[in-house]
């Protein structure tokens, strides 16, 4: 789901692929009832897995929404023990809204959907068991150099 309206959080993570694809499996079909999955090796020689959903639609506060969310996990080549996990979620709401131009428009319209993957990823963390000493929060996407500059720095000074 590379969606510019998604809103997600990466995560680097001490733990297993295997073990994170359970949990995250888990969470997603708790929310949305079934996912998807793909499956491939990136350029740099790692396998990877993709799990996402389609939209799940509900009434919040009398709002009506609908939402769906991916999950990406890539372990990482140099630091097999670690894995770079995001997750996005996709959120809509129902209703009327004025146009750029100021005509009314009555039909989905995108709102902010972090706290959706931050809930999730929170989740799946609880889940699998994740200690916090084993996860690097970050505030952006890395690069492949980046994250494995990041994991090599807290392999020397710990957590």
């Amino acid at each position: 789901m590379d969606n510019p309206d998604a809103s997600g959080i990466v995560y680097l993570i001490k733990a297993s692929a295997a073990d994170l694809q359970k949990a995250s499996s888990e969470q997603l079909r708790s929310r949305y009832g079934q996912s998807s999955m793909s499956t491939g090796v990136t350029g740099y020689g790692t396998p990877y897995w993709h799990l996402s959903t389609g939209f799940r639609e509900y009434e919040l506060d009398g709002k009506r929404l609908r939402s769906q969310c991916s999950i990406h996990c890539f372990p990482l080549k140099e630091f097999p023990q670690y894995v770079d996990l995001s997750v996005s979620c996709k959120l809509e709401q129902h209703g009327l809204r004025y146009t750029f131009h100021g005509f009314p428009s009555r039909d989905w319209h995108s709102e902010q959907g972090l706290y959706l993957a931050h809930d999730l990823m929170t989740d799946i963390l609880r889940e699998a068991a994740i200690p916090e000493t084993h996860v690097i929060r970050l505030r952006r996407n890395p690069s492949y150099e980046e994250a494995i500059a990041l994991i090599g720095a807290r392999e020397r000074t710990g957590p």
